[in-house]
């Protein structure tokens, strides 16, 4: 009778285990832009621009905003509270992240634009991260070596 019981444990607890042992999905994080505004460098304010919402998609984990944008996890979407443009005060950070889908800019919903004002590339991808695009539009990029609107090294969809 002692070996059945013991089979019978096994077999309930083993697929326990194993369940418990997997790692958890990682929630996909969206960071919100709120402001049209685009300031080179920005003390806490609570608003969060495309620029920061980058740079803490850049560095998951690490909160480069000082609390203006929700935290980068590695696999994040930017998304929009507002519609309107965004006119450029330089180029945006390179898009640095390397999971895979690691990155999507987000339009739907809202009406947005990028306008590099006939000054600033817009967009720069490094090598081996991605981007998605959704609903932007992205104007006036001045090409600095390549492309006005985009500098892709790798995947940009």
């Amino acid at each position: 009778m002692r070996p059945a019981f013991l089979i019978a444990m096994l077999a309930v607890l083993v697929p326990v285990c194993i369940l418990m042992l997997q790692q958890a999905p990682r929630a996909l994080d969206v960071i919100s832009v709120n402001t049209l505004a685009d300031p080179l460098t920005t003390p806490p304010n609570g608003s969060c621009s495309l620029r920061e919402a980058i740079d803490n998609a850049n560095s998951p984990g690490a909160d480069t905003s000082g609390g203006d944008c929700a935290t980068g996890t590695g696999d994040d979407t930017i998304d929009f509270s507002l519609s309107g443009t965004i006119t450029l005060s330089g180029t945006l950070p390179a898009i640095a992240n390397t999971s895979p889908n690691s990155l999507t800019i987000d339009g739907s919903g809202q009406s947005i634009t990028i306008d590099g004002a006939g000054l600033y590339q817009v967009l720069v991808l490094n090598a081996v991260a991605t981007l998605n695009l959704n609903d932007l539009t992205i104007a006036h990029g001045n090409a600095i070596g390549n492309g006005g609107g985009s500098s892709m090294a790798d995947h940009l969809s």
